[in-house]
């Protein structure tokens, strides 16, 4: 399934992290190896890779019916994502949340969630009782 204007929009949200292991990792292998020529060519590679992902990206703002489509596809790229995926999305779309237990949970969204127009798509607050009937393993007598 393609998600293409949520995810141009949001961001991969990951790539900071990665750039970050890939260096530790680099080191090891040096401590290891000891090819700093080796150890050279994959830093330059990943500090052009890391100024890539700083760059601004220049896109126009959507247009309702994009922005539409993103929210409506929301469940959909959280289905098919995996953790890394869903920690970048769930890092784009909220800025903050505060949980109380299994009942309650109010977020603070992001500058480019709230142009996506989720602050008028979701409650301030969540409220979960309805939700979440009772403690348990389910067998009631």
């Amino acid at each position: 399934m393609r998600h293409g204007p949520l995810l141009h929009t949001l961001g991969d949200g990951v790539g900071d992290g990665r750039i970050e292991r890939d260096r530790d990792e680099l080191g090891r292998r040096l401590a290891r190896s000891r090819d700093v020529a080796a150890w050279q060519s994959a830093m330059a590679r990943l500090d052009g890779e890391e100024q890539l992902a700083r760059e601004p990206v220049q896109t126009g703002r959507l247009t309702p019916p994009e922005v539409v489509a993103c929210l409506r596809s929301l469940p959909a790229l959280w289905a098919d994502s995996g953790p890394d995926g869903r920690q970048a999305l769930a890092l784009a779309l909220f800025a903050g949340t505060d949980v109380i237990g299994f009942e309650q949970m109010s977020y603070q969204l992001t500058p480019e969630a709230i142009e996506l127009g989720l602050n008028a798509a979701l409650p301030p607050v969540y409220e979960l009782k309805a939700s979440i009937a009772e403690f348990g393993r389910g067998e009631r007598i």
